[in-house]
């Protein structure tokens, strides 16, 4: 008897550890991205508003990209008060052009390229799954959870040619987010 309180009370504590190991594993994504948008936050970035093209300054960046061939667009999205849509006029003479949706837990949602969607219009809803809209898109989100974070990458053909990389900025300059109306469900 005396030794199965000794190995009952191993036990308990084994399996806290374990418990607390996989909250951890749980909660760090989702803190690592709170950490980072805060920091986005303090440097002028609105949630809900897609930032204005720019390239990597390794000095300025909050968080560096490694290409510096790469402009790029950003966006904190909040679905508090409804869906948003992602709406872009997919470049034709870019090296390569993509948008991609991550979840509050940084995972990938959502990937979009140049390739796969062809030239022209395209239109992204992004929602939580007890939202609605009646706006027609090429391509819907079900986001997890209310936070995500959406990332456009243009990738120019000579960063060192100044016209190509005003061509690169002007190809997504004309990009928009727009909060949606939440439609009643049917």
């Amino acid at each position: 008897m005396r030794m199965i309180r000794p190995i009952g009370i191993a036990a308990l504590m084994c399996g806290c550890g374990v418990i607390g190991f996989f909250a951890a594993l749980h909660m760090i994504p989702f803190h690592a991205s709170d950490t980072i948008w805060r920091t986005m936050e303090r440097t002028g970035v609105t949630r809900n508003v897609l930032g204005q093209p720019g390239y990597p300054v390794a000095k300025k960046d909050v968080v560096p990209l490694a290409n510096p061939d790469m402009i790029s667009r950003r966006v904190i999205y909040d679905l508090a008060n409804g869906p948003v849509l992602f709406e872009a006029d997919v470049p034709t003479d870019l090296q390569y052009w993509s948008v991609t949706v991550f979840g509050h837990n940084s995972d990938t949602l959502f990937v979009a390229n140049d390739r796969a969607t062809g030239p022209g219009p395209f239109r992204l809803i992004i929602r939580t799954a007890d939202q609605r809209s009646r706006e027609p898109a090429n391509a819907y989100v079900v986001s997890p959870s209310r936070l995500g974070f959406v990332l456009v990458r243009a990738v120019m053909k000579d960063r060192n040619d100044p016209a190509d990389v005003a061509r690169t900025k002007a190809a997504v300059a004309d990009e928009r987010f727009t909060m949606l109306a939440n439609e009643p469900r049917q």
